[in-house]
């Protein structure tokens, strides 16, 4: 019942969401390398990123476990 909502009504929102943060972010970064030239902080917030737009993609995946978690609770 909570995934089909999610599935229907959220979660393409998310991805749409997630995906212009993460060109936003990159942009970001490539002009922040451009400007100081600080090639680790460039790679670190570049690992968090990636980070936060998997954990967004897989936000599905994570709903979806926890519906059979409380389906079995049932």
């Amino acid at each position: 019942m909570l995934l089909e909502a999610f599935k229907n009504n959220i979660y393409p929102y998310m991805i749409q969401i997630g995906k212009i943060l993460f060109i936003v972010e990159a942009v970001q970064l490539a002009y922040m390398l451009l400007r100081e030239g600080n090639w680790r902080m460039f790679w670190d917030k570049s690992k968090a990123a990636v980070s936060a737009y998997i954990i967004i993609s897989g936000s599905f995946a994570i709903l979806n476990f926890i519906d059979k978690v409380t389906a079995n609770m049932k």
